[in-house]
């Protein structure tokens, strides 16, 4: 059995190797496939990543949502008064509002204007993550300023090289605003920039907005309480119009809603499926025509005493040799589109092992499905025809 094995894998190579133009024509269809897998897949887990980026970015034990908000960038305002009951609880330490909304942003250098996401509360309490943010917080008190997020896309403008060159004044909503300094928090799908502002800033840039009307109230607990044990204990509390999250299920619920409630999740997924079926057809037209072209061959293997199984294990180790063969060169060109790909988008593009794995094994699959489906036409190798 380990020399039938052997001598298959032997003659399978050879034959690859000897059908030159056939062999790179069905690599570059393998890694053809492969790069729309990855592409598909890393889209895919950057859009989930960024998903979770702002709510994992926010300094919070709990987190008390309008129930009707499907995604915290496009929240439903409560009354504050309702969440500020919570302080009643003694493991409860703080309660603070946060403010959120879109505004428009003029191009400081073009005068183009773009939506960006406005970040807004009492920046005396650190409710985001960073350092830059801490060491602004005290100047950003001062009336119609604000701190630019310098992951944001390019369409933005050049805000931190024109910030080094002086003081820098952009229009947000029409009104005049003071960029002071920068922060690292990335873009997502959602939102391609975002600034951050004192919250009484944020309701000059927002007239329509009050006050008591918040978009995600955040609750700090005193050092040592249970997270789980605490929002049980919550829950009576908060009116029945208002939803509680821990900061793991607040992050889940925002990759939920563009898994769920959106087709993105979908048309990746028929991205990843599409790119198999135009490998697998790629490759199983070569594997079809190498069979066909060589039936002769094949008959006369089967003469000098190989079986019909001998004679399909060559096959199937062409197409394990193709896949192989096609995708290291198809991994080794995702890695340039996905660099590319942050470069233009500013979004995180990552390529685990884990998905390098299971792509690999998806590209097996699809080669060995292209294999037997081109050992069919085996059974027309018939020796008798040889005479």
């Amino acid at each position: 059995m380990k020399c039938m094995w052997k001598v298959a894998a032997n003659l399978a190579y050879r034959h690859v190797l000897h059908q030159r133009m056939k062999s790179i024509t069905a690599i570059l269809g393998v890694a053809f496939a492969c790069i729309l897998v990855f592409t598909q897949i890393g889209f895919r887990d950057s859009l989930f990543r960024t998903a979770a980026s702002f709510p994992r970015n926010l300094k919070g034990d709990l987190f008390v949502l309008h129930p009707l908000t499907e995604a915290i960038w496009r929240g439903v305002s409560f009354p504050k008064r309702d969440v500020m009951r919570l302080y009643g609880h003694p493991a409860v330490q703080r309660v603070d509002p946060f403010y959120m909304g879109f505004a428009s942003w003029q191009n400081p250098e073009t005068r183009e204007k773009n939506t960006i996401l406005v970040l807004g509360y009492d920046l005396h309490v650190p409710l985001l993550k960073g350092q830059d943010l801490n060491r602004l917080a005290p100047l950003l008190s001062s009336q119609d300023t604000l701190a630019f997020d310098r992951l944001s896309r390019p369409e933005f403008g050049p805000v931190e090289p024109l910030l080094h060159q002086g003081e820098l004044t952009v229009e947000l909503n029409d009104r005049k605003e003071k960029v002071l300094g920068t922060f690292a928090m990335g873009t997502s799908f959602a939102a391609s920039g975002n600034v951050v502002m004192d919250d009484n800033n944020f309701l000059r840039l927002f007239p329509h907005r009050t006050r008591e009307r918040i978009d995600i109230g955040v609750i700090t607990l005193v050092p040592g309480a249970s997270v789980e044990a605490t929002k049980t204990e919550l829950l009576p509390f908060l009116e029945s119009n208002l939803a509680l999250f821990t900061s793991e299920e607040l992050a889940l619920k925002e990759e939920d809603y563009w898994k769920q409630r959106t087709a993105i999740g979908f048309m990746f997924g028929m991205g990843v499926l599409m790119g198999l079926v135009v490998g697998m057809v790629i490759v199983y037209q070569i594997l079809f025509t190498d069979v066909m072209n060589h039936l002769h061959e094949y008959a006369t293997l089967r003469t000098i005493g190989y079986s019909q199984r001998a004679c399909a294990t060559i096959v199937l180790f062409q197409a394990l040799f193709l896949a192989i063969l096609g995708f290291f060169p198809g991994l080794f060109l995702s890695f340039g589109i996905y660099s590319l790909t942050e470069k233009a988008t500013m979004l995180p593009m990552e390529l685990p092992f884990k998905t390098i794995c299971s792509v690999f094994c998806l590209i097996i699959g699809m080669c060995t499905s292209s294999g037997l489906l081109a050992i069919q036409k085996l059974k027309l190798a018939n020796p008798a025809d040889l005479f």
